[in-house]
């Protein structure tokens, strides 16, 4: 420890000075970080789960879920959610209670069986099938439209589940943590 001790204290200065020099690289680095928040990015090109991903998507298409979660009880304005939704560019189809049986018919006179498919009492939902990566910018800015458009039909009152959006969540903190 004494060895230790007198390297220190001769090279201090010289020490203070490389840390000082340091840190403007280092924060420069930090921000410039790159992260991959889901797992589409964190294989290799050349992996077998990255060509068989590829091989899936060549045969049948990119395709991305996503469930949209509202409140029961409003079945005009869900169908109105419906409509505008599958009318983005990027979602293939949208299943819900008013795309799949209609308004028309109360749900209530389903069989249990087959309601449970798409209410649970308090939630109905919509099953967005979307032409999208897991993450990225085509994909963060669909979160954005989707959690928009759900927001003005049901005002702080739905839920947005997907990989997409959970990546997102996930960017939205790691940068604001990392810029603080």
């Amino acid at each position: 420890c004494d060895g230790l001790g007198r390297v220190v204290v001769r090279w201090f200065g010289v020490l203070v000075i490389l840390v000082l020099l340091a840190l403007p690289a280092a924060y420069l680095g930090q921000t410039r970080n790159d992260f991959v928040y889901g797992s589409e990015g964190m294989h290799a090109e050349d992996s077998a789960i990255v060509q068989e991903a590829r091989e899936v998507e060549r045969l049948f298409g990119r395709s991305q879920p996503m469930m949209l979660l509202v409140p029961e009880g409003n079945p005009a304005r869900t169908a109105q959610l419906s409509r505008e939704l599958v009318a983005l560019p990027y979602v293939k189809q949208v299943i819900s209670y008013a795309d799949t049986v209609g308004v028309q018919l109360p749900s209530q006179m389903l069989p249990e069986s087959a309601r449970s498919q798409l209410f649970d009492g308090q939630w109905e939902r919509l099953v967005l099938r979307a032409d999208l990566p897991q993450e990225g910018q085509e994909a963060f800015s669909a979160v954005e439209q989707v959690r928009g458009m759900a927001q003005e039909a049901y005002p702080n009152n739905y839920h947005l589940l997907s990989e997409s959006a959970v990546n997102y969540d996930l960017k939205e903190v790691i940068t604001g943590d990392s810029l603080k």
